[in-house]
């Protein structure tokens, strides 16, 4: 299962060298980038809409799509496995797609949804949703996160967030796993708390929606927690990796970093800053 994504955002785009139109047997040839050619038939649809009139005619529905017939190979043809390192390293995001910031989130669907227990990423506009990514896997690089918290329906909801302006790119680094890629690491802080362990393996982050909470977990080699802290919120720069642990079908959702990406840890009231490791010093 390939990355979901709904509105402007698409995984895996490719580049048509040309596109060719026989209106008379209503087929489109796509001549792709990797030197494949695919032929396709128009199919199309016209219904009436017996519910709505306009003056003087009443309302058409169109619906129309390609449904693949065939697929040749040109003379320089790029072999798959080539293929599959050259769209791993494609930004999924382009120039004119327009969102402020990007949410971070775990879909809780009813069973028979294909999206349920996927990640996602929720593309915003003005605290609007325009588009989503969903994906078995969704991990940030050089990017600073922060959290944000509101309150609907009698619950909290806790996510992770990015802007747009701290995002470089958007990469499919393995089948169905995304990473979020920053501009880079700036200090933020110079120094660490004298409460945090000297001695962890990783840390995980996960979120109590019921009290509006995170909750920070010092893990060991074995996972064993060594210490926990509870905030209202979080800053971080520092690699992440989502994380989903399952307990008889139920998920337990977080995100952790490893100790050896991490520089410095500091709590400041209710807020743990954590300082990723910058490059070359």
């Amino acid at each position: 299962m390939a990355p979901s994504l709904t509105k402007s955002f698409r995984p895996c785009r490719i580049i048509w060298d040309s596109i060719k139109i026989d209106t008379k047997k209503k087929t489109f040839t796509f001549t792709t980038e990797f030197g494949h050619t695919i032929i396709s038939k128009l199919q199309n649809s016209v219904s009436v809409n017996q519910s709505m009139e306009y003056p003087g005619h009443p309302e058409y529905v169109v619906n129309f799509g390609f449904k693949p017939i065939k697929v040749d190979n040109e003379k320089n043809v790029t072999n798959f496995k080539e293929m599959k390192n050259i769209l791993k390293k494609r930004n999924m995001i382009e120039n004119e797609d327009k969102f402020d910031d990007v949410m971070i989130g775990f879909v809780y669907a009813q069973p028979e949804d294909p999206m349920n227990h996927t990640w996602m990423l929720q593309f915003r506009v003005n605290g609007q949703v325009v588009g989503t990514l969903n994906s078995l896997q969704i991990d940030t690089k050089n990017c600073p996160l922060k959290t944000f918290a509101w309150h609907e329906n009698n619950i909290w909801h806790l996510r992770f967030f990015v802007e747009r302006k701290d995002i470089k790119m958007l990469e499919e680094y393995e089948p169905n796993k995304v990473r979020l890629v920053g501009k880079g690491i700036k200090t933020i802080i110079t120094s660490t708390s004298e409460d945090i362990p000297k001695e962890y393996e990783k840390l995980r982050m996960r979120c109590n929606v019921k009290d509006n909470l995170w909750i920070i977990e010092f893990l060991d080699k074995k996972n064993n927690t060594i210490k926990d802290f509870i905030m209202k919120n979080i800053k971080i720069n520092s690699p992440t990796y989502g994380e989903a642990l399952f307990d008889h079908d139920k998920p337990w959702v977080s995100s952790y970093s490893i100790h050896k990406e991490i520089q410095d840890i500091q709590i400041l009231d209710d807020l743990m800053v954590i300082q990723g490791v910058i490059p070359n010093q």
